[in-house]
């Protein structure tokens, strides 16, 4: 009894070696490495997004991701961990938020089934398709950028009303560029998307970064903050806006009575100033994008 025991624990210690081994001979053979991408649509538009995943020599995998929102791009997002265990695949796409994506690669390897894991447990469907370089070239250009060490090329003259040159043209010290550029590559300054040095009314350096090309939409956020003003100041020096202390609604008639009884009250300095008292947070933000597109309508 002791000896049939015996050969039956045996038996089952080898058949749990060889389903181990041959579940490693099968991630080996199979290479997840590349672009992944796919395309949502809903009331805020269409969001893209694009999982860039490389492997080291040990066979480890890491990545990016890349998101558009309504062809607008946003900075690149390191992922966590990448998992393969068969054709079953575990990514931690947002570490910061505790975002998984869990699929299984489907037998063409061209394709992967999954969706979206968020906190709370909700779930997104989310399929990802292999994108050849074809198709990157053509609609995410950037993305296929090398960014290992910076090396100078002279600006494009794409004929847009911008003159090119280069730093010994224009009496500018080229190893000031390569020094700073250097420090830029190497994340010192944080993370930028591109950079642009002009000089004598020339422009003598324009780089991209972080998957992102020289045709790419890029999300101001708080920038337009300063822009508005500018246009705001500009627009009460030629008279066509009275002061900053006008009424908000004075140029909103039509929501005159869809309005809280504290609107009446809030001036353009309150929104220039951001002293408005709007209670604003991310998940308000979140809920007012997806009720159309009316925004200011909603926000009244």
């Amino acid at each position: 009894m002791k000896k049939l025991l015996f050969i039956c624990i045996s038996i089952l210690i080898l058949s749990f070696e060889v389903s181990q081994i041959n579940a490693q001979a099968l991630n080996k053979a199979i290479d997840i490495s590349g672009y992944w991408g796919t395309e949502l649509k809903d009331a805020s538009g269409t969001q893209t997004f694009i999982f860039e995943i490389s492997k080291d020599s040990k066979g480890d995998y890491s990545g990016y991701a890349h998101s558009y929102s309504n062809k607008v791009k946003l900075p690149k997002l390191k992922l966590g961990y990448i998992k393969l265990n068969e054709s079953n695949i575990k990514i931690l796409a947002n570490p910061e938020h505790g975002v998984i994506y869990e699929g299984v690669l489907e037998p063409s390897h061209k394709l992967i089934k999954g969706k979206l894991v968020y906190k709370n447990n909700t779930t997104l469907p989310m399929d990802l398709q292999k994108y050849n370089k074809e198709k990157l070239n053509k609609d995410f250009p950037g993305l296929l950028t090398e960014e290992n060490k910076f090396t100078y090329k002279k600006p494009a003259n794409l004929n847009d009303g911008f003159k090119v040159g280069t730093p010994s043209e224009e009496g500018f010290d080229s190893n000031l560029i390569n020094e700073m550029m250097q420090k830029v590559y190497s994340g010192e300054y944080g993370e930028l998307n591109s950079v642009l040095v002009i000089r004598n009314g020339k422009i003598i350096l324009e780089d991209y970064l972080g998957g992102f090309s020289i045709n790419d939409l890029h999300a101001l956020k708080s920038c337009t903050k300063s822009i508005a003003s500018l246009l705001i100041g500009i627009a009460i020096d030629k008279g066509y806006i009275k002061s900053v202390d006008t009424k908000i609604l004075d140029y909103f008639p039509g929501y005159k009575n869809l309005k809280a009884s504290d609107w009446g009250k809030i001036t353009l300095r309150n929104i220039l100033t951001m002293s408005s008292g709007i209670d604003w947070n991310d998940e308000l933000d979140r809920k007012i994008h997806s009720q159309g597109d009316n925004i200011i309508k909603t926000i009244f």
